[in-house]
């Protein structure tokens, strides 16, 4: 759609008079311009000013300003460059001083002064090589990882995989030896550090929870599991497997909610004790932490918190179920009831309200749900 046309159609909608209309589109356009039109699953031919009126006609007419307000004041948009961003800290401001830390004890040097000591300098790319990097989904960005950090790390030590078969172990173990003989390293060829990679979590329980029949699950558990048996394979062949058995492990996410952090952390304690042979290190970080406040509140937003009563079809959750907890009954503010107001440029989180994302035909009288940016789901 013409962007001018579906200005026009934002103004009837939303009843605005002139002066109103023309302060509200200068907005609508700078901030589609810089942002919401870039969102990933947007359609061929559709963006943010046709879908914001398509969204806004749901609503009942005093309903609507209310409705745009919280897209103009609260919604949390995170645009590909931001997240780029988040992508290219990842090594530099959590990895390497990690790196400097383990070689300054090991080296007897303060971690500042690693590249000033030929010894530790030496050992600080043996280190470095040492580390296997694992995208735990798309989201985790392994090809901005690797450009971004060309020359520092190899391809060979970046995976997008939490299971990881034995040719492709074989290979990491293979190309890990050659690389540390020519770094003068002794010893076995092993991977010391782990990094787990993804882009966002809201909850935590995605990436480790127990299930309601007490049984531990998420991405981090079947990363153990798979470790575990392949690791048995390995030595039942006499093959060298390159993970180190005390391997540390950090679980970054480039955003994470503190909600999800302080759950993850919680859980990875339950673990612990639940599993024998658990990592014996986890440490857990975030590019960019979002505060408590981010989640829309009913007390301090009751007015949002209306529309995600009023404007709410149960067959979303019909739709869902299968994938949520028996805990949640419906999913009026989103999986585990997050309430968040975020969305990611490449797709938007299902912990967010569902009036931002869901789609639903209105059968039974139900009221039609149509989303502002549309989700794409992994469960169908």
């Amino acid at each position: 759609m013409d962007e001018q046309l579906a200005l026009r159609l934002l103004r009837r909608i939303m009843q605005w008079g002139e002066d109103v209309a023309t302060q509200e589109y200068a907005w609508v356009r700078l901030i589609a311009g810089l942002k919401y039109d870039g969102y990933g699953d947007y359609v061929a031919g559709v963006r943010f000013a046709e879908s914001l009126a398509g969204w806004l006609a749901q609503f009942e007419q005093g309903d609507r300003q209310t409705a745009y307000d919280f897209i103009k004041r609260r919604l949390v948009y995170f645009s590909a460059s931001e997240v780029k961003r988040l992508v290219v800290e990842l090594q530099p401001r959590f990895v390497e001083p990690m790196l400097r830390r383990a070689v300054g004890d090991a080296c007897k040097v303060p971690a500042y002064l690693t590249l000033a000591d030929p010894n530790a300098s030496a050992e600080l790319k043996r280190r470095r090589r040492q580390t296997l990097y694992i995208g735990l989904s798309d989201g985790a960005r392994i090809d901005l990882l690797r450009r971004a950090n060309a020359g520092t790390l190899v391809n060979d030590q970046i995976v997008l995989a939490t299971h990881i078969d034995h040719e492709k172990w074989e290979d990491l173990s293979s190309n890990l030896a050659t690389d540390l003989a020519k770094l003068g390293g002794t010893g076995e060829a092993l991977f010391r550090n782990v990094v787990l990679i993804d882009d966002f979590t809201a909850s935590g329980t995605t990436f480790v929870r127990k299930k309601d029949n007490g049984n531990w699950t998420g991405k981090i558990y079947k990363f153990f599991t798979a470790v575990v048996e392949t690791r048995k394979q390995f030595l039942e062949n006499n093959k060298h497997f390159p993970l180190a058995p005390d391997a540390a492990m950090r679980v970054h996410h480039y955003i994470s909610t503190t909600q999800a952090r302080n759950a993850i952390l919680t859980r990875l304690d339950a673990v612990k004790a639940d599993v024998n042979g658990w990592f014996p290190e986890v440490t857990v970080t975030e590019g960019l932490l979002l505060p408590p406040t981010v989640a829309v509140d009913e007390q301090r937003e009751p007015e949002i918190w209306k529309l995600t009563e009023k404007y709410y079809d149960p067959d979303i959750y019909e739709q869902l179920k299968a994938h949520l907890s028996a805990k949640q009954k419906d999913l009026k503010r989103g999986y585990a009831d997050c309430a968040l107001p975020v969305v990611l440029e490449h797709n938007c989180p299902n912990n967010s309200l569902t009036l931002l994302w869901a789609e639903t035909e209105g059968k039974g009288g139900a009221h039609a749900m149509r989303a502002l940016f549309p989700r794409r789901h992994r469960h169908s």
